[in-house]
């Protein structure tokens, strides 16, 4: 829980500062979500017609990217780039509090030069690996259900066992993947010595990270759930408070986990007369 914790704890303490930087993400999210799938999806598990799912049903609604329609292929591709700015200058933004306790912006769209390639690429990285997990993990339910096709109940039985496990499996790989971009950016190391000092870093630690990257999610896709179920005229203003959340949550517990992991004096902590004069 001290990652979680921490992580909170610094988010609302510094809600103003980083909040703007987390508006552009949400807006974004609020025209690529696909919520004709996601609807479809949460309403025929809950109303026990979970057998009547195709494979691309199961697809849609755990992808990233609203490959639907052609407009929300393209909104989903811009706003990767969006996204990646904002990750990049919010990210920065933290660094530099953490670092020398200073919440500032001199300095941090300069540093834009060396942070945005490096999210791009690791957030490419990122998403191809969802997008391929999300292809198969689809294929893993939809056997599941295609196998249980006379019987409802072990259809549920195994679909809810064979998520699970799959969940489990993306954590794991999220958790070794968490610190790359913060490893990167603050040692100057390259792209694999990055990755693999990520990995070193994580690994004594890294079911410390599994719940602070599994529960946001779940308590997210949950409230989206109960929206739908419940009826809600309009998902798009609860898309954008909870991707919201999610980006300035994961931003966050980046560098939370980084100077944790690595061992870094973290000087936002520290009152400010005792603070480095960088």
């Amino acid at each position: 829980m001290k990652y979680f914790a921490e992580t909170l704890k610094y988010m609302f303490k510094n809600l103003l500062y980083i909040l703007p930087m987390g508006i552009l993400p949400g807006l974004v999210y609020v025209g690529a979500f696909d919520y004709a799938h996601f609807k479809l999806v949460v309403t025929k598990f809950f109303t026990g017609k979970l057998l009547e799912l195709e494979y691309l049903d199961l697809f849609r609604f755990f992808s990233l990217l609203n490959v639907s329609t052609w407009y929300g292929t393209l909104l989903s591709v811009f706003g990767f780039f969006v996204i990646c700015i904002m990750v990049a200058t919010l990210l920065a933004l933290i660094e530099k509090h953490m670092r020398i306790g200073k919440r500032t912006l001199n300095g941090v769209f300069s540093k834009l030069n060396d942070n945005i390639l490096t999210t791009i690429f690791v957030a490419f990285v990122g998403i191809a690996i969802y997008e391929i997990w999300t292809a198969l993990t689809a294929l893993a339910l939809f056997s599941i259900l295609k196998l249980f096709i006379r019987s409802v109940v072990a259809a549920y039985i195994f679909f809810i066992i064979v998520l699970a496990l799959a969940v489990y499996l993306l954590v794991s790989i999220l958790a070794k993947l968490v610190l790359w971009i913060p490893c990167q950016l603050i040692t100057g190391f390259n792209v694999f010595e990055s990755l693999t000092y990520s990995a070193h870093l994580s690994e004594t630690r890294k079911r410390r990270l599994y719940l602070p990257l599994f529960l946001p999610v779940l308590i997210g896709t949950s409230i989206l759930c109960l929206c739908v179920i419940g009826g809600t005229p309009a998902l798009a203003p609860v898309v954008f408070f909870v991707y919201l959340f999610y980006v300035l949550f994961f931003c966050t517990l980046m560098e939370v986990a980084y100077f944790t992991d690595a061992e870094m004096e973290r000087e936002d902590l520290k009152p400010v007369y005792k603070r480095r004069n960088l």
